[in-house]
């Protein structure tokens, strides 16, 4: 089997991040202020191509980060990937960058990590992980959660990662005090650390698609699930 060479595309709250790999190298990457991301996203990409000397027909599919993210830059983000699907019949896979980050941050010397996200108006997107395992994704209100987590954990110092952890970092150490490390680099996923989650989900045929929804957590029935999960 060659080498798959492929797009990966991200939203982050600053900028739209579009790469070009090949097996999980990256080849080229361009980026653009978010608030372009509308009118830039598919000149950027026939440019990206272009300089590359590459064409959609010698691409073998195309990942995006499916968010969570802010929501209107991401729904701009996905319609052009499935418009791109559309027009190329390339295949998709999708890709969960809160799970992404805490994939990317996974440490044996920490078995509790937790990745936060800003999801505006205090609430936060979250993930954790607990012994390498990804237990909980959802959104959760800071000033709900942060107790929480106070009272589950009591007795474990957490790790903290994300942008929303840097966000809220003098309520993070109000609450928990010497039991949260805060890490202040890497607040989002890389992009290249995303295309290789990329290539290993397309040679295990995971989450390949012919159209991809947002991720978007921001709804009640995730705001009602902290409770399931199990303490260590």
């Amino acid at each position: 089997m060659t080498n798959p060479t492929y797009l990966v595309i991200q939203n982050t709250y600053d900028t739209v991040e579009i790469g070009l790999y090949s097996a999980g190298r990256r080849i080229d990457r361009v980026c653009e202020d978010k608030m372009s991301a509308g009118k830039m996203t598919v000149p950027l990409v026939s440019a990206l191509l272009e300089r590359n000397n590459c064409s959609f027909s010698q691409l073998t599919f195309i990942a995006a980060n499916q968010g969570p993210a802010p929501f209107t830059t991401l729904r701009i983000i996905i319609a052009t990937v499935n418009g791109f699907a559309f027009a190329t019949s390339l295949p998709l896979v999708g890709l969960d960058g809160l799970r992404a980050l805490l994939e990317q941050h996974q440490d044996d010397n920490h078995p509790i990590i937790i990745a936060l996200l800003d999801a505006f108006n205090k609430d936060v997107y979250v993930g954790i992980a607990q012994n390498g395992q990804i237990i909980y994704t959802g959104c959760q209100s800071i000033e709900e959660f942060l107790p929480y987590i106070k009272q589950t954990y009591s007795e474990h110092k957490i790790r903290f990662v994300g942008v929303g952890s840097v966000m809220y970092v003098e309520q993070i150490n109000a609450v928990l005090h010497n039991r949260a490390t805060i890490i202040k680099e890497n607040q989002l996923c890389s992009l290249d650390f995303l295309a290789q989650q990329a290539y290993k989900k397309w040679m295990t045929q995971q989450d390949v698609s012919s159209q991809l929804f947002p991720l978007y957590l921001k709804q009640q029935q995730y705001k009602n699930q902290l409770g399931q999960m199990k303490k260590i």
